[in-house]
């Protein structure tokens, strides 16, 4: 035979073994993947929908034999080393062959041929499957089966959801589309959500409910009661309802037999739409004057939250004395400045002469506002006065000085204080605002000046006394023992002199004249301390002081101590802390168990359908409630049992808080003897700072 058939023999004895040693390593691989499969799976499985799971192995497997096949090969040496190894009688004959096919070796023509020759012999005779035996590879394929099989069977995920499967006749939501349209008067746009937890709207939207459902029919309940879907198709069904209060949106699905599937919990939180913010910013505080003639500046301001849709300046003007009044209401122009939809302002400038305003006369101003939401009420700024005086004429009944920092006590010597500052800041002030300020002066002289009148009685008139001549003599006369009293009389008419002064003080202020009226205060002040000093009476009659008995104290049995016993209250029933405690103990009793995770999922979503009926518009009753309806979603899916107990705890204490926000204050576990003394010593020891007593 030619030495280059000899040579083909060795080469396709190599190729066999290489595809051989290529096949034992792919089942090698299959059998690492497997084997890490059935460690892998009980963790995995839990978490995965048993089909997503399986595929995904099957998919690793397929990975790791296809690596394996296109893996490079053994080498030709390695495969010669194997044959020699598992053929004594080759003597390296297969192996030199093997290195001169690769000319890795050199020699003589006749050495090749020979070589090549006798290696050809020692081929025919070779055992490959002695060489690479396969017992051990499908063994070892054999177990790695078999480990996984038990796993995927033994998985809890895995009997969970063939515990939870759904019936065939069983009703069940698969999505849920919900369309709010915002009332057409706020501007804004139609959102949609899918298969949301909870859902935001405008109050007065509309809310639109789809569903698909493998059902016969869908209930759609809310904090108002249950209504049906209507059937828009074969699995299709929808229905509308108005964004009024907090809620939810619960959706039941039903079968033919009428019973329900896993219903499905969506929260629900409405916004109310506020009412403007109106304000008067300028001035912005009560007003007097004397002067009918006067205009006023008036600044007032609006927002919204959505968008505004009117402001107005109104007034009501109250005329008459006594018990005949009359009320007049008008409306002063503004001009407006929208600086946008939601925020505007107003000035003004009222002039008061067309009025026709009398002393005593008053107006009651405020801005009002509305915004665009058809039927709402206007909304209304504080209300401010103004009102018109008469020379000489107190302040109005029920009137209010401005509450400022340098309001004191109205005395004299105050007034006479103000007058100064007054003038002391007539540089910095505008006419207006100077006048202004004289016209409030001018109503505290007149208000010290009434509490003189009222001291005396209000009968100057009938001691003889003209305010406006006074006469020390005829005063004197009226008396029937002159040198008795005259210190008395002396004192009455410098009180009078005072008052007098006051009035003509009140006046040069009323006319805006401050710097003309301060020698008059100063003159006024000066009578009524020559008054004071005239006659001064300090009578003040004091009670003996009682004593205590030193011979009773620490005397006596205390047996005989005579105690005041009644009846303990029992505090009113509070029907949501009731309710709470239910809830509580209802989440406590739900078994997390895979057998009953489909029984306790639909219970679940009962509860927290209960929870937020207790009070939906409570941001930690909803927390509550979401934390419910995320353990029965867990539980539903049957993913992860183990980690379902975490959410009930977590449930659990979300419910106990509520119930702990119910209870009065005080309420605990009594705290033990030491651990109450330690209290004690650290809570004085915060309280003084560390220091000792």
């Amino acid at each position: 035979m030619s030495p280059e058939r000899d040579q083909q023999a060795i080469v396709d004895l190599l190729a066999r073994a290489g595809a051989k040693a290529r096949i034992l390593r792919v089942l090698r691989s299959a059998a690492a993947a497997l084997m890490f499969a059935a460690i892998a799976y009980p963790f995995a499985g839990a978490r995965l929908p048993p089909s997503a799971a399986i595929t995904g192995f099957l998919l690793l497997l397929a990975i790791a034999c296809f690596t394996a096949a296109v893996w490079p090969g053994v080498s030709s040496i390695d495969l010669a080393r194997a044959i020699e190894h598992a053929t004594p009688a080759s003597r390296n004959l297969v192996l030199t062959a093997v290195e001169l096919t690769g000319d890795t070796a050199v020699t003589s023509g006749a050495v090749t041929t020979r070589v090549f020759a006798d290696a050809r012999r020692v081929a025919a005779q070779v055992d490959l499957a002695h060489v690479f035996p396969t017992g051990r590879t499908v063994g070892l394929l054999a177990v790695a089966l078999t480990v996984s099989a038990l796993s995927v069977l033994l998985n809890p995920g895995v009997i969970a959801a063939r515990d939870t499967s759904v019936d065939p006749d069983a009703a069940t939501l698969e999505q849920v589309v919900i369309d709010i349209t915002p009332p057409q008067y706020s501007g804004r746009s139609v959102s949609r959500a899918r298969d949301p937890e909870r859902v935001e709207a405008l109050a007065g939207s509309r809310i639109r409910v789809r569903a698909a459902a493998a059902a016969s029919r869908v209930m759609l309940e809310t904090i108002a009661g249950p209504s049906a879907m209507t059937a828009a198709g074969t699995r299709d069904f929808e229905a509308e309802t108005v964004a009024d209060t907090d809620g939810y949106l619960a959706l039941v699905p039903m079968n033919a037999h009428g019973v329900e599937g896993s219903r499905r919990l969506i929260g629900l939180t409405v916004t109310p739409d506020r009412a403007p913010l109106v304000r008067v910013n300028t001035p912005g505080r009560d007003l007097r004057t004397a002067d009918t003639r006067r205009t006023l500046a008036i600044a007032v301001s609006a927002q919204d939250d959505l968008g505004l849709e009117s402001l107005r300046l109104r007034y009501t003007r109250v005329s008459g004395s006594g018990e005949n009044f009359t009320f007049n209401e008008g409306e002063v122009p503004l001009v407006l400045t929208k600086t946008t939809g939601q925020a505007w302002a107003g000035t003004a400038e009222w002039a008061l002469a067309p009025l026709g305003l009398e002393p005593g006369d008053m107006l009651i101003y405020r801005a009002t506002a509305t915004d665009k939401r058809p039927g709402a009420p206007a909304a209304e700024s504080d209300a401010f006065i103004v009102e018109v005086t008469a020379p000489g004429a107190a302040a109005a009944d029920g009137f209010a000085i401005d509450d400022r920092e340098d309001r004191y006590a109205i005395s004299q010597q105050m007034v006479i204080v103000k007058t100064e500052r007054l003038l002391g800041r007539r540089a910095g002030l505008s006419a207006g605002e100077f006048t202004s300020g004289s016209l409030d002066l001018a109503a505290e002289q007149r208000q010290v000046r009434a509490e003189f009148v009222f001291m005396m009685g209000g009968e100057l008139a009938d001691a003889g006394v003209d305010l406006s001549s006074l006469n020390e003599e005829v005063e004197a006369a009226g008396e029937d023992d002159l040198a008795a009293g005259r210190l008395a009389n002396q004192g009455r008419l410098d009180i009078m002199r005072a008052i007098r002064s006051m009035s003509r003080a009140a006046a040069k202020l009323a006319d805006g004249d401050a710097a003309a009226a301060l020698p008059i205060e100063k003159e006024a002040l000066a009578f009524l301390q020559r008054a004071f000093s005239k006659s001064r009476y300090i009578l003040r009659t004091l009670g003996a002081r009682e004593r205590l008995d030193l011979s009773r104290r620490l005397t006596g049995l205390l047996a005989a101590l005579g105690r005041d016993s009644r009846p303990a209250g029992e505090a009113p029933p509070n029907p949501r802390l009731d309710a709470l405690r239910r809830l509580l103990a209802n989440v406590a009793s739900v078994s997390i168990d895979a057998a009953a995770a489909r029984d306790s999922a639909a219970r679940l979503n009962v509860l927290a359908q209960q929870t937020l009926q207790i009070d939906p518009a409570s941001t930690p009753v909803r927390d509550a409630a979401a934390k419910l309806t995320g353990l029965a979603a867990a539980l539903a899916s049957g993913r992860d049992i183990a980690g379902a107990t975490r959410l009930k705890d977590d449930a659990v204490a979300a419910v106990a808080g509520l119930v702990r926000r119910q209870l009065p204050p005080g309420i605990g576990p009594e705290m033990p003897g030491a651990l109450a003394d330690l209290a004690g010593a650290l809570g004085d020891a915060l309280r003084t700072g560390g220091r000792r007593q």
